[in-house]
């Protein structure tokens, strides 16, 4: 029997893998997988080595080479990923390229953290993952076994094809004995967040603004500024994800230099945002649909200032939102007052200047400050954040926190855009694509996400409809 057991040194998983017969252990060995990343003319370069400290030469050449142009937050998880598959290889001591549907199968299993004896094999884990984190490990492997085994288009099925198809045609049962939740099925059935609608965002910002001022007195002047910056900030953060579908990472990392006044053709008033990554950003203010900068010697070159390479823009009608007034009078005031009275604090927020601060020479600041004058981080946005939706009666995931409430801005703002413009084509989808800056059609999929009650309603307008379509044709043969 095999015995594979889980144990940590210092929040890293590492593992013993035991061969046991008749009681008597016939090997013992420790998997110890590691995984570095370092900078390398500004580029970031990760290697995963194995227990005996060698390295596959073709995950590194797809880690550094093959994916090196998408964001660093798809790299790293592709890193994560096959980490984990160093780990199973070394286990069942074989290569990546050598799995067979069945290796996968366990593989699923380990990657669940199910603790079990079955068969020839017992597992003690300690690290779960849901069926989305699965989804995308078995994903991202799936891509690297491709390329080194130059497997294009659909001409050859893949050992996790097999599973899929076994999954989804045939027994739910596996090799262990246990079934596998939906993390053997299809890629489309993906965990998505819940989506706020229009009355709920409206409710969401009565709740910003409803906050009592204390008494106006000379002592409270202080306090009553920031309870009123901080309505502000809370009116301009949420209308931006809600309005303009950003993300919080790129409402976090915004600047006052990414901020214009424009008119359209029509004559009507807009807010453009320019959406760029700087070196001064940390990490949970980054963008990720943008050229990601580590060094300012990126400032120099050109692909820093192509529209949707180095930046992307958003543009919101002032007649929706009053966004362009709002964060001038944010500025106007409390950017002031932290200027001069929590100059500490309010250097902390100085950003590097690449537009047009750079141009005329002023010093640039990240928008978002907390009440200290200092920046505001994610983890204090989002536990405020959070009050709001309970103040708001909004529900809230309080156990296992899976949903992002801040994306739930944005996913409301996605599924406005499918709700109304009425999709006829795939002109129409590649305009929602556009305005919702993602990379593929198929990614606007997982957004598509019918409440229980939108998917009665529905139900009954397609009988109707049927219905009304029956009538017409008997009044026909009547007739």
């Amino acid at each position: 029997m095999k015995v594979i057991k889980e144990f940590k040194i210092k929040n890293k998983s590492c593992y013993r893998v035991q061969e046991i017969i008749k009681e008597q252990i016939i090997s013992d060995k420790v998997i110890n997988v590691e995984q570095y990343s370092t900078y390398i003319d500004g580029k970031r370069k990760t290697i995963i080595y194995h227990t005996d400290k060698t390295f596959d030469e073709d995950v590194y050449k797809y880690l550094n080479n093959e994916i090196n142009f998408l964001s660093e937050n798809t790299q790293r998880k592709f890193g994560c990923a096959f980490k984990v598959m160093t780990v199973w290889e070394e286990i069942i001591g074989k290569r990546f390229t050598e799995f067979n549907y069945r290796d996968v199968q366990k593989f699923v299993f380990f990657l669940y953290g199910k603790s079990s004896l079955s068969g020839t094999t017992k597992m003690e884990l300690k690290t779960c993952r849901s069926s989305e984190t699965v989804n995308i490990i078995l994903s991202e492997i799936k891509a690297l076994y491709k390329s080194v085994k130059q497997i294009f288009g659909y001409e050859e099925i893949t050992p996790f094809d097999n599973l899929l198809k076994e999954r989804n045609y045939s027994s739910p049962r596996v090799y262990l004995g246990n079934e596998i939740s939906d993390a053997l099925g299809s890629q489309m059935y993906k965990e998505v967040p819940k989506y706020i609608k229009q009355e709920e965002f409206n409710h969401l910002l009565d709740i910003t603004q409803s906050k009592p001022l204390p008494k106006r007195t000379k002592k409270n002047r202080n306090k009553i500024r920031k309870i009123k910056a901080t309505k502000l900030r809370d009116d301009i953060m949420l209308c931006l994800m809600f309005h303009g579908g950003l993300r919080i990472g790129e409402v976090l990392g915004l600047t006052m230099e990414d901020f214009e006044f424009v008119q359209n053709d029509n004559g009507e008033n807009l807010c453009k945002i320019i959406i760029r990554n700087r070196v001064s950003d940390k990490n949970f203010q980054n963008a990720k649909t943008v050229q990601n900068v580590k060094e300012k010697t990126a400032y120099r070159t050109s692909t820093y200032y192509e529209k949707d390479i180095g930046y992307q823009e958003v543009y919101i009608l002032e007649d929706l939102a009053g966004l362009y007034e709002k964060i001038n009078d944010y500025i106007d005031s409390f950017h002031r007052y932290a200027e001069k009275k929590l100059n500490a604090k309010y250097k902390e927020t100085i950003a590097d200047a690449v537009g047009e601060f750079k141009k005329i020479k002023k010093t640039n600041h990240y928008l978002f400050l907390n009440e200290l004058g200092g920046l505001l981080k994610y983890s204090a946005w989002n536990k405020h954040l959070r009050q709001i939706y309970e103040d708001a009666g909004l529900q809230v995931d309080f156990e296992s926190r899976k949903v992002n409430l801040s994306h739930r801005l944005r996913h409301g703002f996605v599924m406005k855009l499918i709700s109304d413009y009425k999709v006829r084509s795939d002109a129409d989808l590649v305009y929602i694509m556009k305005r919702t800056r993602h990379k593929s059609i198929q990614s606007l999929y997982v957004y598509i996400n019918p409440t229980p009650k939108e998917i009665i309603n529905q139900q009954v307008e397609l009988e109707n409809f049927i219905l009304n379509n029956q009538d017409n044709e008997m009044d026909k043969d009547d007739n």
